[in-house]
């Protein structure tokens, strides 16, 4: 048997190595071997001339003690640094062996990220710092940074929150980041309903400008816009007539709501010479419909027709009451607004002779299209084509109705919507009604 004990350690190889912590650039260049210096500092731009200016914020470091090797080379390289240390002429940077990076101010707290990242492939994400690391990344030709940024970018946009959307929007403007910038508004005017007065108030005149001129503004109503404006108007007294007309321009006037609309002609601001056709399209809504406004805007100017376009408002966004004409009872429906959205044919909304079932919504919105189907429920007491021939009818202020429709021979012969033609196009309507003089019987209703 072999002796356990032998002592073959010629070099003292247990003891380990008396250098074992990771190539850095934040540790003592000497004992790190660097062999390269980065120095950074801030452009500012003013009125097209580009300033140099030093950071003089206290903690930020603005000299780093690099390695060349690990800049230049591996998966995580930088193209910009590639390029630079292959040079074969003598420049003030080979000769000093140091780079000077001028880099937007925004960008100078972020320069230890980078390098972490380069390094170590790690990178902490953060709302203030994404940004800015993409500009690295674009700068500098880090391509690894660049999808790892983005990546975690579109996660962040892609989520029901919209935090941190107004912080990538303004570095996204400062930066000049096209993509970025039209991917954080697209977000805020999808989210904007949610967003509560102090965020928008928040927002550049600028931007706030181009949020509330979209033609896809996601709002329930157009009194959402309305109270905007006047809150900016009321906290911000630093912007001027010009910027205050600005903001009444984004109204859509003839869209909102009757108290809106009285509430607005109290504002001292309000330019009534601004909406003197708003006002003729309002009355053309209120009297015949979407339509009527659509033949309306073909004759004034083209900011004004800009205006008459009723917002893509949310769709998907359900009636908030129900009302009948009286209750059938033999049929044993259950008359309720939930019925006619559960997706059962067997569940739903029967009325006595004559008959109408009114659905009304939250505030006036855009119909693109409207299906129903017969109630399938009792079919000993009540038949599912009851409600054939129905005239369907809108309103905005629900007094005065405007027949849009009628429903087919289809309704009601199978477990399924059918279609309802609208006659007059999309409807822009608060009520929706379907009334009939004998009974009307509906198991689901589909708006969009």
């Amino acid at each position: 048997m072999g002796d356990p004990d032998f002592d073959l350690d010629e070099g003292n190889w247990a003891a380990g190595n008396r250098s074992t912590g990771k190539l850095s650039w934040r540790g003592d260049p000497a004992a790190t071997f660097s062999d390269w210096v980065i120095e950074v500092r801030a452009d500012d731009e003013v009125g097209g001339i580009v300033t140099r200016k030093q950071s003089r914020e206290p903690g930020i470091p603005t000299r780093f003690h690099v390695h060349k090797t690990v800049l230049a080379f591996g998966e995580r390289a930088s193209a910009y640094f590639n390029t630079q240390f292959n040079l074969t002429c003598a420049t003030i940077e080979t000769r000093t062996s140091t780079t000077a990076l001028e880099i937007p101010a925004v960008c100078l707290p972020c320069m230890p990220l980078f390098l972490d990242f380069v390094y170590e492939g790690k990178a902490e994400w953060k709302e203030e710092t994404v940004v800015p690391l993409m500009e690295l990344a674009r700068r500098l030709e880090v391509p690894a940074l660049g999808r790892s940024a983005m990546a975690w970018l579109k996660t962040k946009l892609s989520s029901s929150s919209f935090d941190g959307c107004v912080q990538f929007l303004e570095h996204a403007t400062e930066l000049k980041m096209e993509k970025v910038q039209a991917a954080a508004l697209k977000v805020l005017v999808r989210q904007f309903d949610k967003l509560d007065a102090d965020i928008t108030n928040s927002l550049p005149f600028s931007m706030l400008i181009e949020i509330l001129q979209s033609d896809d503004l996601a709002v329930v109503s157009e009194d959402k816009v309305f109270d905007v404006i006047v809150y900016r108007l009321n906290k911000t007294c630093a912007e001027g007539d010009a910027q205050r007309r600005q903001l009444w321009e984004c109204l859509r006037f003839a869209f909102l709501t009757l108290p809106k609309q009285q509430e607005a002609l109290t504002h001292e601001s309000l330019p009534r010479d601004l909406f003197l056709e708003d006002a003729v399209a309002s009355l053309c809504l209120h009297q015949r419909g979407l339509q009527a406004v659509d033949e309306f805007r073909t004759t004034v100017p083209a900011k004004c027709a800009s205006r008459l376009v009723p917002r893509a408002l949310r769709i998907g966004a359900m009636p908030q009451s129900l009302s009948i004409s009286g209750v059938h009872t033999p049929a044993q429906s259950e008359n309720t607004l939930e019925a006619l959205f559960d997706g059962c044919f067997e569940t739903g909304v029967c009325t006595t002779s004559p008959g109408w079932v009114t659905m009304t919504f939250a505030s006036p919105r855009q119909i693109n299209k409207l299906q129903a189907s017969g109630y399938h429920g009792n079919t000993r007491a009540w038949h599912p084509t009851n409600g054939v021939g129905a005239s369907v009818e809108f309103s905005v202020d629900g007094v005065s109705y405007v027949r849009c429709g009628e429903v087919p021979e289809s309704f009601g012969r199978t477990l399924a919507l059918v279609d309802i033609p609208l006659s007059c196009g999309p409807i822009f309507a608060k009520h929706v009604r379907f009334k009939k003089q004998g009974t009307v019987g509906l198991s689901q209703v589909r708006i969009e």
